[in-house]
């Protein structure tokens, strides 16, 4: 691999990891505002699937240099996706605790007034 070789792909890892970035902030920023993200799971799950592929290809090749960053890049996507869903079920959790305080003063308040 010569060095212009190697130049581009690691451009490429980091455009990709930028993208994950983007992925995560603007993600995070849609679970706040009640937004759907359903798209940006189903992006890292195409991520997931493609380096899935590319990490079986390196690997019947021996090429364990790309192997090993193609892991990395998946370890990364993992984790956003992790962290937008756990950003998600504390959302959900949030809202389940505000309908819980709510029903339970509404119960308090229907008892006084009986």
């Amino acid at each position: 691999m010569d060095k212009s070789e190697k130049q581009k792909r690691i451009e490429k890892n980091d455009a990709s990891l930028d993208q994950l970035k983007h992925i995560l902030t603007d993600g995070m920023d849609r679970i706040r505002s009640n937004q759907d993200i359903q798209p940006y799971f189903n992006d890292l799950d195409d991520t997931i699937t493609d380096l899935d592929d590319q990490i079986k290809l390196f690997e019947a090749s021996g090429d364990n240099q790309r192997r090993l960053v193609a892991f990395e890049i998946l370890a990364e996507v993992l984790r956003v996706k992790a962290r937008l869903q756990e950003l998600l079920l504390e959302k959900i959790n949030s809202k389940k605790s505000k309908a819980n305080f709510l029903e339970i003063i509404k119960n308090i308040f229907i008892k006084k007034h009986n």
